[in-house]
């Protein structure tokens, strides 16, 4: 069987209308490094912001002591070097209080 273009854009069409994904914890161990940033928290702002996530908490555990506060700060001062216009100050707010 051979899969053509149009099949994938039916399949992606149809994974956009999904409904919000049931609500979840996630715990991500390394939460203050690498792939935590740059593409986990990013991954996961996006699903928020395009709704198909909105009760969810997730728990950053790393080597680092931080509290909740200074995780945040750390992944939203990554986020606008990386995203810089892109960033959504009142989304990523709105991301940070399912943050701990």
């Amino acid at each position: 069987m051979k899969i053509t273009p149009q099949d994938s854009k039916d399949c992606l069409s149809e994974l956009k209308q999904e409904t919000m994904a049931d609500p979840f914890l996630m715990i991500i161990f390394g939460g203050g490094g690498d792939l935590s940033c740059k593409q986990l928290i990013p991954s996961l702002v996006r699903l928020f912001k395009g709704q198909q996530i909105k009760e969810f908490s997730s728990i950053g555990i790393g080597r680092t002591p931080m509290t909740d506060r200074e995780y945040r700060d750390k992944l939203k001062n990554y986020l606008k070097h990386k995203l810089q216009s892109n960033f959504d100050a009142s989304i990523f707010e709105q991301f940070s209080e399912n943050i701990f």
